[in-house]
């Protein structure tokens, strides 16, 4: 197929968007007090949401981190097909992965 790669390329891209939605939301959502919030509605919810444990930043950096790791890793194996699986590659693929992440965050 002429377009294989660029379907698993974006079909991965796309869960790594919902992973770092529910990774994001899911943090917050286990720790955020909810004792006396009425749970059905939504607007009671979200107010209760920004007196979390965590804070929207500090959920956003662990999202980053578990997506990226996720993108990493079905980019090496699924898109890529890469086959190099020492300590080394793993670190030095890791570090220029992460890293480019990190700059386009910048942009």
């Amino acid at each position: 197929m002429k377009f294989e790669n660029v379907i698993i390329y974006v079909f991965y891209g796309v869960l790594t968007t919902l992973i770092n939605y529910v990774s994001h939301f899911g943090l917050r959502l286990a720790l955020t007090d909810f004792s006396g919030v009425d749970t059905h509605s939504f607007s009671a919810v979200m107010a209760a949401m920004e007196n979390s444990a965590v804070s929207s930043a500090g959920a956003a950096t662990f999202s980053w981190v578990v997506s990226m790791l996720f993108a990493f890793f079905t980019n090496k194996f699924f898109v890529f097909e890469a086959h190099d699986t020492t300590a080394k590659a793993y670190v030095k693929e890791l570090l220029s992965f992460a890293g480019g992440r990190d700059r386009k965050s910048v942009v």
